[in-house]
């Protein structure tokens, strides 16, 4: 737990190609659940602003 908490977090390099990576898959997985949502949805209409929120809240927490 000591490396954790003595490491210095500046010095670490995070190149745009794996920022990039990582928001694009948020995003597919984000599409994968509104899908998932939309296809075992047991009601009569499902919510479009629910399932807009499903794909866009893991694209917003990856940044």
């Amino acid at each position: 737990m000591d490396w954790l908490l003595l490491q210095d977090q500046s010095l670490s390099q995070v190149s745009v190609y794996s920022v990039l990576l990582g928001m694009l898959l948020a995003f597919v997985c984000g599409q994968a659940l509104a899908w998932t949502y939309m296809f075992t949805h047991s009601g009569l209409s499902y919510s479009r602003t629910y399932v807009n929120s499903l794909v866009i809240i893991p694209f917003l927490v990856a940044t």
